[in-house]
């Protein structure tokens, strides 16, 4: 079950901070991909879990795993979801929404053996397996959109989401702050 006091939310946090702007070493930075594992632009909703931690990465358009606490500055992650690999960070990997792909996740929750993320700038929220707290690469469900692929703001109706800004689960009852509706919306477990 998930508890709502192990949640933590940092939104926009700009955790790197790189060589001025308008120096040399600004300029090979900007040459390079600069979505290595240790560069997190701006975070989301941190999640403590007894298997390792997880970060939703909104500037990078991902989650960043971690297999225990990160002690040391500029550690790598151990894995990455909604990315191909732990160097790629465009927006749904540069395509069309999917089961496998992020764009701007803003928080996250736990729920009985299901990974909730809230995935900002697809409109939706998707839900992963995550049985022994590990989660799928790829999601089952989706919240807010017709289908997996869908990535438009719909009208807004009992079913849409517009720019969700976070999740919590308590009991049987999932919450979703539709920031972009001005609402947040109850989800009761059948």
């Amino acid at each position: 079950p998930f508890v709502l006091d192990d949640e933590v939310l940092a939104h926009h946090v700009d955790l790197h901070h790189g060589p001025a702007e308008g120096t040399e070493a600004e300029g090979k930075k900007q040459t390079k991909q600069h979505h290595e594992a240790d560069i997190l632009g701006r975070s989301g909703g941190v999640r403590r879990d007894y298997v390792g931690w997880l970060l939703a990465n909104s500037g990078n358009h991902r989650l960043l795993g971690y297999s225990d606490v990160p002690v040391a500055s500029n550690r790598p992650g151990d894995f990455a979801i909604g990315q191909a690999d732990l160097t790629s960070g465009l927006p749904n990997r540069n395509g069309p929404a999917a089961a496998d792909t992020l764009s701007s996740p803003k928080g996250l929750c736990l729920d009985r053996g299901s990974l909730l993320v809230v995935d900002e700038g697809n409109h939706r929220v998707v839900v992963y397996d995550a049985p022994d707290g590990v989660p799928a690469s790829a999601a089952k469900t989706v919240l807010g959109q017709p289908n997996m692929s869908a990535q438009a703001a719909q009208t807004t109706s009992s079913v849409s989401l517009r720019a969700p800004s976070g999740c919590a689960v308590s009991g049987r009852t999932l919450w979703i702050a539709d920031a972009g509706n001005h609402r947040v919306l109850r989800y009761s477990s059948r």
